[in-house]
């Protein structure tokens, strides 16, 4: 018998972002920032053809989608 692997929901990646957000003070999140704090990966933001944006916008966050260089 094989272990059930459970998909996540949006609303549990979209709590983590926020909680990422809260913990670095900020209202507005990049994706780098993310995946050097939170606790899900690449793969779980965009599994089920998440965006970026959506999980931001649930988790009522600004995307920063350009980082200044």
């Amino acid at each position: 018998m094989q272990p059930q692997v459970t998909s996540l929901t949006d609303a549990e990646v979209a709590d983590d972002i926020a909680h990422v957000a809260s913990q670095l003070g900020q209202k507005a999140l990049s994706r780098s920032e993310y995946l050097q704090h939170g606790k899900f990966s690449g793969y779980h933001i965009y599994d089920g053809g998440r965006t970026w944006a959506s999980l931001c916008r649930l988790a009522g966050i600004t995307p920063k989608t350009k980082d200044p260089v």
